[in-house]
């Protein structure tokens, strides 16, 4: 949990750092990269569970920026190589400015690297 806190806290900074955009309706996707299948699937669908969570309660908060944010979830299959072609496609094709995920470091140091 301290962990999913971490990265939360890092994305958001990541986040307000790209300069959002102030207008009142928009939102903000961040890419959330978990083991939502396979071995560690328990794992990454409560740490899955815990963004959305959180998503929440900084919205009705008021957002980053007056900017609600909201998640575009990806399944890992607590693989590596899947983890890379999932961060591959939400940087390149849907332009998200921060990946969250990887609760295992054989899906998350692939990612990185």
């Amino acid at each position: 949990m301290t962990k999913t806190i971490l990265q939360l806290t890092t994305a958001l900074a990541l986040v307000t750092m790209a300069g959002a955009a102030q207008a009142a309706d928009c939102k903000i996707t961040v890419g959330l990269v978990m083991e939502l299948t396979g071995p560690a699937g328990e794992y990454g669908q409560a740490g899955a569970k815990s963004v959305e969570m959180a998503f929440r309660d900084i919205n009705g908060a008021g957002g980053v920026r007056g900017c609600d944010l909201v998640t575009d979830t990806r399944d890992s299959q607590s693989q590596g190589n899947v983890a890379v072609d999932a961060a591959t496609q939400l940087v390149q094709v849907k332009k998200v400015p921060v990946i969250i995920g990887g609760i295992i470091s054989s899906v998350s140091i692939p990612i990185l690297t």
